[in-house]
């Protein structure tokens, strides 16, 4: 019973659990500064919204670190009492082994709510310090962090540490931390107000990397007749090879390849992806087929041309499924790009009231 107890313990509540304070992963917070203008304010709802989830995250924490406490102490004395007992020493061998195996099994119990505790505590402590903080950032979009320190009692260098770590977290979506001149911004807009030449200096950077973004495209592009003559390569050699299974193995990958092709032409955002495609796993591909086809005049009469053969159809399998895993994942990232957009049409269309829920008409009576 302990063990199954366990097992729900481990791979259900503890990674829940750890879930909702494990840090999401964020852009760093100086690529903020080109963050788009979101200084709109958020609507009363919405803040009502997130101080409902911070107080549920709070509790949940606070009930975790209580709970996990009491639990880790009485797991703790179940073992020790057990341990403690010298009845074992009248036991047969198999069942003094059954015997200490119990007493871990309470000592792994105690070390796993030990870890809940340890867990939930850290939660509702951060909680708190991310309501102390909002309490008084109130609705600045600028507070240096000495005040925050002074406020909240804290050294600087903490404040800092944990207003970084709660906008990795997401609790300030739109803020970050500025090192040089030691403020909290809640957004990009007074930061900019306020570092002209900083920020000029860092649209010319992003505005380097869009230029180097769109050189590489163009590159991908040129790369479409090399694509042509890889694909004229492999189709000669498909033609050449007599073995109808073997044949079908390479048609399956030559199809899969003009696949690749095809879908980085009309979206040379892939272009990236497929560079070492390109580059490595294609050319090699068609020399196994050149070599094999090569030697096919010696395969009945050599056991080495005999071996290259068998060793090149074998291998043929997985060179289809990992182009059709690079397919896929081309498609993936399509299917990514859109669901972001969907999402943002959706957040636009509710900030404007033209949801669906808005539109519904109201049916007569």
């Amino acid at each position: 019973m302990e063990i199954i107890f366990l097992i729900i313990l481990l791979t259900v509540v503890l990674p829940r659990l750890k879930g909702v304070s494990t840090p999401k992963k964020f852009t760093d917070c100086g690529a903020r500064y080109y963050a788009p203008e979101l200084d709109e304010a958020r609507s009363k709802k919405q803040f009502l919204q997130e101080d409902k989830n911070m107080d549920f995250k709070m509790l949940l924490g606070g009930l975790a670190g209580i709970g996990g406490a009491a639990l880790a102490v009485l797991m703790l004395c179940v073992m020790l009492y057990q341990a403690g007992e010298e009845s074992w020493l009248l036991y047969s061998v198999p069942t003094t082994i059954e015997y200490f195996a119990g007493v871990a099994e309470f000592g792994l119990l105690a070390a796993v709510f030990g870890k809940v505790s340890q867990i939930g505590f850290k939660l509702f402590k951060r909680i708190q310090s991310y309501k102390l903080y909002r309490k008084i950032i109130n609705v600045q979009e600028m507070c240096p962090l000495s005040d925050i320190a002074r406020a909240s009692g804290r050294s600087v260098t903490t404040v800092r540490q944990d207003l970084k770590d709660m906008i990795q977290r997401g609790y300030f979506p739109f803020g970050f931390v500025d090192d040089d001149n030691g403020c909290f911004y809640a957004n990009n807009t007074v930061w900019r107000l306020q570092n002209p030449d900083r920020a000029k200096a860092q649209d010319e950077k992003s505005q380097h990397k869009k230029r180097t973004s769109k050189s590489r495209k163009k590159e991908s592009v040129k790369k479409a007749p090399e694509g042509e003559m890889f694909l004229t390569n492999m189709k000669q050699q498909l033609a050449d090879i007599d073995n109808e299974e073997i044949r079908a193995k390479a048609q399956d990958i030559y199809e899969q390849a003009d696949s690749i092709f095809a879908w980085v032409k009309t979206h040379p955002d892939c272009g990236e992806d497929v560079r070492r495609f390109c580059d490595y796993y294609l050319p090699t591909t068609i020399k196994l087929l050149k070599t094999y086809n090569e030697v096919e005049p010696h395969a009945e009469s050599s056991e080495v041309a005999a071996k290259i053969q068998k060793e090149v159809s074998d291998v043929l399998e997985p060179v289809s499924a990992a182009f059709h895993n690079l397919l896929d994942n081309l498609l993936k990232d399509t299917a990514l790009d859109v669901s972001v957009e969907v999402s943002a049409l959706e957040s636009v269309f509710t900030q404007d009231g033209l949801a669906q829920e808005s539109l519904k008409v109201p049916s007569e009576k």
